[in-house]
């Protein structure tokens, strides 16, 4: 555990450098045992400027393995979302860009996917099917700010 966590800890004070979207990151070590994560991680991520989430700032968890870095973290968004990827909170990293977690990867790379895909949707296995139709027959992928997208969904 403490070479995880000496990992997440280096990759965290990278982020400052690589990754300027992100505001505030609590790390906690205090897991249950009986959780398969043995650390997590607290980021306030700003959306990106180009998509309808732009000037909103998300709050996201990133739970990590026992086996991190040969498992990827899970993703769970603690601000609500309305994103066809983001299904009950949670973001299926397997189903994105990533065809393989290699152990190089880090929080900034997983971060700038996150940002990626929150300005271009994905059509995966796992995905919130209703929010999908609504955004590719809605229009959504025009420019739109967030509020007019919400009121579409609520």
């Amino acid at each position: 555990m403490e070479i995880i966590k000496k990992r997440v800890e280096n990759e965290i004070k990278r982020l400052s450098s690589d990754f300027q979207h992100v505001s505030t990151v609590i790390l906690d070590n205090n897991i249950d045992n009986d959780e398969p994560f043995v650390i997590s991680s607290t980021f306030k991520l700003m959306g990106p400027v180009e998509s309808q989430y732009g000037g909103h700032e998300y709050q996201l968890e990133f739970k990590y393995p026992k086996d991190y870095p040969f498992s990827p973290p899970s993703v769970t968004f603690l601000t609500p979302i309305i994103h066809p990827n983001v299904v009950n909170n949670y973001l299926f990293i397997q189903e994105l860009e990533i065809d393989d977690w290699h152990v190089f990867y880090t929080a900034s790379f997983l971060l700038n996917i996150i940002q990626t895909v929150m300005m271009t949707p994905r059509k995966t296995e796992y995905m919130d099917m209703e929010a999908w139709k609504i955004y590719k027959t809605s229009g959504l992928n025009d420019d739109r700010p967030y509020n007019e997208i919400e009121d579409v969904f609520l």
